[in-house]
Parts: C-alpha cells; sequence; structure tokens
C-alpha cells in the first residue's frame, strides 16, 4: 500500500511539473513578442501633418462618419445621425468613401463622395454586413457576413463580392468565425482575425491560391492574449494590429510573415488605442484615444492628440489618406 501511495504521489508531482513547464513555456512564447522599443509619451512638436482622416463618431446615440482635416484641425460631420454609419474607409480612387449604414433597416455596404453626398447602396442582401475592404484595383471588396436569426451558425465569415459581376463568394469557413479584413496594397493577400480554436489571432490569406497562414499566436487564456484589428502599411511590409494582454490594449507591429512583434504604444499610460491606420507615407499611426484623434510617429515613438477635434462621446475606426 505504501509503494502504490508513493507512486500516485509521484505522478501527481510529476504532472504538476509539466503543467508548470507548459505554462512557462506559454509565458516565455508570448514575452518574446513584447515591446521592442517604447515610445516617449512625449507629445509630438511642429509636426506637418496633412491629408484627412476618416473616422466613427457618436452623435446622439447614433453613429456618424466624420472628417478631420489635418492641415487646418477642422472636422466635417459627413453622415446624418438619424441612422447608424460606420467603418469609413478611402476607396483606391481616393474621391470616394466606403462605409456600412443601417439607413435601409439593416447593415449594408455604400459609399459616397468625400463631402458625403451621391450616396450609392453596394450590397443589398439583407444580412448583416461589416467591416469593408476595397481591393486596390477597386473592382473587389471584401467583408463580414453575420448570420441571420435563427441560423444554426452565430459566427461571421468572411466574403468577397466582385464588384463588376455582383458575384459573391464565402472566403472562410469554421468555427470561432473570421473578422475585420485588411486588403494588402498589392492585392495579393488580405490579412484577417479569426479565433478557430478559442485564440484570437492575426491570419493572412493569399488572395491566389487561399492559403492560411497564422501570424500571431496568442495562447489565450494561458497568457491573456487577443490579437485583433488588422492593418496594412502602405508598403506593404508591416502589418499593424491591436493586442489585448492581460488589462492593457496597446498597438502593436510586425512584419510580412509575423516575425519582428514589437509595441509602439506600450508604457504610455495616456493612451488608450483602438483601431490603427497608416499615414499615406507609412511613417505614423493614427488612432483614437479617449475619444480624441491620436498620431504617433512610428520612428521615435513621439506622439499627440489632437483635442476638441472629436466628438466628446468618442470616435472608433479611421481611415487616413
Amino acid at each position: 500500500m505504501r509503494k502504490a501511495a508513493k507512486r500516485h504521489v509521484l505522478v501527481g508531482v510529476i504532472c504538476i511539473l509539466l503543467m508548470s513547464a507548459l505554462v512557462a513555456s506559454a509565458l516565455a512564447a508570448s514575452t518574446t513578442q513584447e515591446r521592442v522599443a517604447q515610445p516617449t509619451g512625449t507629445p509630438a512638436v511642429g509636426e506637418d501633418w496633412s491629408g484627412t482622416i476618416l473616422f466613427e463618431a457618436v452623435r446622439y446615440g447614433k453613429f456618424v462618419i466624420k472628417a478631420l482635416n489635418l492641415r487646418s484641425g477642422t472636422t466635417t460631420q459627413l453622415t446624418s445621425a438619424q441612422y447608424n454609419s460606420y467603418s469609413p474607409s478611402w476607396l483606391p480612387d481616393g474621391v470616394h468613401i466606403g462605409f456600412v449604414s443601417d439607413r435601409d433597416g439593416r447593415p449594408e455596404i455604400y459609399t459616397m463622395l468625400a463631402d458625403g453626398s451621391n450616396v450609392h447602396q453596394i450590397t443589398r442582401n439583407r444580412l448583416n454586413e461589416q467591416s469593408p475592404s476595397w481591393s486596390p484595383d477597386g473592382k473587389k471588396l471584401i467583408y463580414q457576413i453575420w448570420p441571420e436569426e435563427g441560423s444554426r451558425l452565430t459566427l461571421p465569415q468572411l466574403y468577397i463580392t466582385n464588384l463588376e459581376t455582383l458575384e459573391t463568394e464565402q472566403l472562410t469557413y469554421g468555427p470561432g468565425g473570421s473578422y475585420d479584413p485588411s486588403w494588402s496594397p498589392d492585392g495579393e493577400y488580405i490579412v484577417f482575425m479569426a479565433n478557430p480554436d478559442g485564440h484570437p489571432d492575426i491570419y493572412r490569406m493569399s488572395m491566389n491560391d487561399g492559403e492560411i497562414v497564422r501570424l500571431t499566436h496568442s495562447v489565450f487564456p494561458v497568457t491573456h492574449i487577443q490579437n485583433y484589428a488588422p492593418s496594412w502599411s502602405p508598403d506593404g511590409k508591416q502589418i499593424a494590429f491591436l493586442s489585448i494582454r492581460k488589462v492593457a490594449t496597446d498597438i502593436y507591429i510586425m512584419d510580412f510573415d509575423g516575425h519582428g512583434i514589437r509595441c509602439i504604444t506600450c508604457g504610455s499610460k495616456a493612451l488608450r488605442a483602438s483601431a490603427p491606420t497608416w499615414s499615406p507615407d507609412g511613417e505614423q499611426i493614427a488612432f483614437s484615444s479617449k475619444g480624441d484623434i491620436c498620431i504617433m510617429n512610428i520612428g521615435n515613438g513621439e506622439w499627440n492628440c489632437l483635442e476638441h477635434t472629436v466628438a466628446l462621446d468618442g470616435s472608433w475606426n479611421s481611415d487616413w489618406r
């Protein structure tokens, strides 16, 4: 009996040691992804910003789309607060803006001119469509669709529509859902967030052969990491994304292949980052923090928030052109 008891104790000790080793390994893996260079947190001075940032804000309980002119610092509301309009993005022609709106009763994808006029409905599927991303040539559109009410499926998948033929094809399948597609500047790939195994991570899909590659490894919930909202750099060499690590949400950047992950907002306690968007030259990243649009210089980590340019009740997704 004593020998049997000793064997049980020994087995228990071995199991505990193995579990400790696995957790330590997971934590070590996440630590290698932590920041290489922290921002200084010092507001940038004398930045010669240009261009226009689109963003969504809440007005009278509804999402509206606004445009921030970086040269003058003024904002213009482009959509009415009578209905929800959100997820704005510049089309490749630099003249039109794509967005999602429920003005027809259900979320559909629309376009409008840069001044908010000439609104045109793109999709008419009567489904819950979100997060549109246009191909660089403007001929194709990728977006996520949430299943209809009553469907046995409960999570969204990605679809692609040929805007010339209006043919639509489903791109992703499986459990966990797929979200936040972003098209590479050369049109060869998309990146998106997926959660097939309970680990919210960034994936890359080839638009030529459909190959999917996992770029981040969250090991959630062991390390309490969730990665989402990816955005390509203008040269296609880097991807910015949001990462929740324990209680903090920060912006990280990684190389095209998932290597070289580094945090650019870690250590800046004054910031609460939202989905990032790149400047046209790829040297800065804009995001929303506490209701203001902030801009960070990637090279030196200096940042500045443009106060009083955004609605006090908050802003979210943005796009810079």
